[in-house]
């Protein structure tokens, strides 16, 4: 599964941060695949 959103802080209080929701980069992905092992992998950040 990938999952991309915004490069932002969350702050949509902020007016900056709702701006930033705009935009069609910068942001964030996430690759997410299921492995038999019932531990947790990371392998690049």
């Amino acid at each position: 599964m990938r999952i991309k959103a915004p490069a932002t802080s969350a702050n949509l209080g902020a007016g900056f941060d709702v701006f930033g929701l705009a935009l069609k980069e910068p942001y964030d992905i996430v690759d997410v695949t299921r492995i038999p092992e019932k531990n947790v992998r990371i392998k690049l950040v």
